[in-house]
C-alpha cells in the first residue's frame, strides 16, 4: 500500500463568517471583573490630569493613549489626583492599586465626596472598566453604568471582598462599539465611611475600541506522509481574537475540493471576547493514493 501525503493552507480550511451586529440591548452587555478579562487595548492615565494631590474641577477632560477624548464630570469640584504608594507622602494607600499609578480620588477639600463619576467618550468604545475603592475600610458594592447617550445599555454590580480592597468592575458590549458614557459609582458601603458611599478613587480606565481581529497561531499545516484509510493525530490550531470587539463566529467549517480527507472539531464560542481564545482540531484521513495538496 502506499502512502498519502497532505499539506495545506490553514487560511483555505479555517473559515470565519463573522456578522456584527449594529445595534445595542441589555442582553448584549458583559460584566468583566478583572483586568485580565478586560483584555483592554487602550487606556486612561490620570497622571495627564496633573501630579498627587492635584485638585480638579467638577468637569475635565482627558485623552486615552490611542487618542479617545474623555468628559469626566463630577457632582462638585476639589477632586483630587492621588498617587497610590505603601505609606505617606502619597495621597492613597491600599491593596490592589498598583504603586505609582494615579488614581482619579473623588474627594472634595471637606472629604465628603463627589461621586458618582461620569465618563463620556468622544467615539463609542466597546468596553470599559477600572479597579476601584472607597476612602475606608469595609465591604462595598460598586456599580458600573452603560450608556449610549442618553439610553441606559445596562447596569452591573460587583461585590468587594469583606476588607474592602480595590475591585475590578467592567462592562463589555458584544455587540459593537456602542458605549458612549459610563458612570462608576458605589452603591453601599461599610457604615465606617462617614462620606456615605461617594468618596472612592478609580485607576487607570482599560478601554476595548476597535472592531474584532481573528489571528490564528499558525497559517499552514504539513501532516507528512499518513497510510490511505488511517487518521492522523488531531493538530490543534489556536483562533484569537486580537481586536477591540466581540467576534461573532457563525461557523467555521472546511471548504474546497478535497475537503472530505480533513476532519475538524472546534469549542470555540458564539461570540469570542477581546483577548479571548479557542481551539480548532484538524485530522487528515486520506481516502486515495497519491499527494494531496489542499491550498486556497
Amino acid at each position: 500500500m502506499r502512502n498519502h501525503t497532505s499539506f495545506y493552507s490553514l487560511c483555505g480550511l479555517v473559515v470565519l463568517a463573522l456578522f456584527m451586529a449594529s445595534a445595542a440591548s441589555a442582553d448584549n452587555l458583559v460584566v468583566v471583573t478583572s483586568r485580565t478579562a478586560q483584555a483592554a487595548n487602550d487606556f486612561v492615565l490620570w497622571s495627564q490630569l496633573g501630579a498627587d494631590a492635584a485638585l480638579l474641577g467638577s468637569s475635565f477632560n482627558a485623552t486615552s493613549v490611542g487618542g479617545v477624548t474623555l468628559a469626566g464630570t463630577l457632582t462638585g469640584p476639589n477632586s483630587l489626583v492621588s498617587v497610590v504608594c505603601p505609606a505617606a507622602p502619597c495621597s492613597w494607600t491600599g491593596f490592589e492599586f498598583s504603586a505609582s499609578d494615579s488614581l482619579l480620588w473623588t474627594s472634595d477639600a471637606g472629604n465628603s465626596g463627589n461621586g458618582p463619576l461620569t465618563l463620556a467618550f468622544g467615539t463609542g468604545v466597546t468596553g470599559a472598566g477600572t479597579m476601584i475603592q472607597p476612602n475606608a475600610p469595609g465591604q462595598f458594592t460598586a456599580q458600573i453604568q452603560a450608556f449610549n447617550g442618553a439610553a441606559l445599555l445596562g447596569s452591573f454590580t460587583v461585590l468587594s471582598n469583606p476588607a474592602g480592597d480595590a475591585t475590578y468592575i467592567g462592562v463589555q458590549d458584544q455587540s459593537g462599539a456602542n458605549i458612549t458614557k459610563v458612570v462608576v459609582s458605589i452603591t453601599t458601603c461599610a457604615p465606617t465611611d462617614s462620606s456615605g458611599c461617594t468618596d472612592f478613587a478609580i485607576d487607570t480606565v482599560n478601554l476595548n475600541t476597535g472592531g474584532p481581529a481573528a489571528t490564528l497561531s499558525v497559517r499552514s499545516l504539513s501532516f507528512g506522509t499518513q497510510p490511505v484509510g488511517t487518521s492522523t493525530t488531531s493538530v490543534p490550531v489556536t483562533l484569537s481574537n486580537t481586536g477591540g470587539a466581540f467576534l461573532t463566529i457563525n461557523s467555521i467549517g472546511i471548504s474546497g475540493a478535497n475537503s472530505s480527507d480533513f476532519g475538524m472539531n472546534q469549542n470555540c464560542p458564539s461570540n469570542l471576547a477581546p483577548g479571548g481564545s479557542c481551539l480548532v482540531r484538524v485530522t487528515f484521513t486520506p481516502t486515495a493514493l497519491g499527494i494531496n495538496t489542499f491550498s486556497r
